[in-house]
């Protein structure tokens, strides 16, 4: 089976809630699909993000408008918001424990 685009549950392939990987970065999610526990890490997306503002620094002076530096933004932002979205790895985490009382640092 091919690779599916954006990220996905590693176990069941469920694709990923759109809003959580965006806001919800480092935060552990429930896979809708088969219940496991999954996070989107915080540093995802870094290296493309870092490559859009190197883009726009280099472009920033072409034209003089405000309108061009306008365009230049939002359509370097929905590049790296589509180039992330592609590259994004969801990762599973362990399942939660209980705590027991008797263990140390407990209360």
């Amino acid at each position: 089976m091919a690779r599916k685009h954006g990220p996905y549950c590693p176990d069941c392939g469920t694709d990923a809630p759109f809003k959580l990987l965006f806001w919800g970065m480092g935060k552990p999610f429930t896979c809708k699909g088969c219940g496991a526990r999954l996070m989107v890490p915080k540093g995802t997306g870094g290296g493309v993000a870092l490559l859009g503002f190197l883009a726009f620094w280099q472009f920033k002076d072409a034209y003089d408008s405000g309108w061009w530096v306008l365009a230049l933004i939002s359509g370097l932002m929905l590049i790296v918001g589509i180039l992330s979205w592609y590259t994004m790895k969801v990762r599973k985490l362990e399942p939660e424990k209980p705590v027991s009382p008797e263990a140390p640092g407990s209360g």
